[in-house]
């Protein structure tokens, strides 16, 4: 199908492959983002897994970290990653500073190692400081919201960036634990 509207909308080969890739990412992106509502809706959680979810959009392409080997182990990585945060959401009764803690050594863990590359995918050097600076920028953006909703008391955002702070950390961990291990091979 992709294929069928890629070539009706392209001009030439480079542009029909283009245009098809777009359309290939765009719904498996949509696939995800269906799954974790309904997720969201099974787990009566469905405002924090969009907040979840949007938070992790952003800032994860530029942070890097662990990347599944296929579509689907991606895919059903994300899912469990989503559910688990969910989980934890209903399980945990820290305290406030416990909370405030996690976050902020999680996001200075970020700010410090972003982005965490990929030995398939190299970034030159000017790539890895426009990644890093995206990340940093994208902190500085949950920090605000994160102390904003502090104040209002508004703990789904709060809740919402914490996880997906916590997220992105561990995937940078796993993905700096994996490409090391790949690089002594």
């Amino acid at each position: 199908m992709s294929e069928k509207i890629a070539r009706s909308i392209g001009k030439n080969s480079e542009e029909i492959e283009i245009i098809q890739y777009g359309l290939h990412q765009a719904f498996f992106m949509l696939i995800n983002f269906i799954t974790i509502i309904i997720c969201g809706l099974l787990w009566q959680e469905l405002i924090f897994s969009l907040v979840l979810f949007t938070a992790i959009y952003f800032i994860r392409p530029y942070a890097g970290g662990y990347h599944a080997d296929t579509e689907i182990r991606c895919y059903f990585l994300s899912v469990g990653v989503m559910n688990l945060a969910m989980m934890c959401r209903h399980i945990w009764s820290g305290t406030e500073s416990t909370f405030y803690c996690i976050y902020w050594i999680a996001g200075i863990f970020i700010w410090i190692n972003a982005p965490v590359t990929n030995p398939r995918n190299k970034l030159s050097e000017t790539e890895i400081a426009a990644y890093a600076n995206k990340t940093k920028m994208y902190l500085i953006i949950f920090s605000v919201l994160f102390v904003l909703a502090v104040f209002g008391k508004k703990q789904i955002l709060l809740d919402g960036i914490l996880y997906a702070t916590l997220c992105i950390a561990m995937a940078m961990i796993s993905g700096k634990v994996k490409y090391s291990r790949k690089l002594e091979q």
